[in-house]
């Protein structure tokens, strides 16, 4: 099987969305994928890689700097995402190594990610690629407006 990885274009926004919606449950607007891809793609400290099959995106990996003022910098791995014919293949330990050859290459000092508790199969995945689990925490968030997507 061949797949292919390279740079995320605004033209795969609606694999990105059907990625989101039907692997992670995250039914975000298409029309506001494309807006937040438009803002990222072109910022330097952000790198969003998709994984491609027959013309197909199968798979995405986004990453962003991650600063802080009690650590070295980091990249922070926002979202993996393999579709769930395309697992356990490799795709996404690829997905990793691009996102970590990129980060060594601007100086980050390592790579983090937070999953969520019940996740326990993409765990071990996590630790065989050499992610260490550091702690247990809770999320908080706060919008400002009453928004309808709160389901995360």
């Amino acid at each position: 099987m061949e797949i292919t990885i390279r740079r995320c274009l605004i033209e795969d926004a609606n694999y990105i969305y059907k990625l989101n919606k039907f692997s992670l449950g995250y039914d975000y607007p298409l029309e506001k994928t494309k807006e937040k891809l438009e803002k990222i793609l072109d910022n330097n400290s952000y790198r969003v890689l998709v994984a491609v099959y027959k013309g197909e995106v199968v798979a995405y990996i986004e990453a962003h700097d991650y600063e802080s003022l009690y650590q070295d910098s980091l990249k922070d791995i926002m979202a993996l995402v393999v579709a769930k014919d395309f697992q356990n293949m490799g795709i996404g330990g690829k997905l990793i190594d691009r996102i970590e050859k990129w980060a060594r290459n601007e100086g980050s000092k390592g790579l983090r990610l937070v999953s969520r508790e019940k996740r326990q199969e993409t765990h071990m995945f996590y630790r065989k690629k050499g992610f260490k689990e550091i702690k247990l925490q809770k999320n908080f968030k706060k919008y400002f407006l009453n928004i309808e997507n709160e389901k995360q």
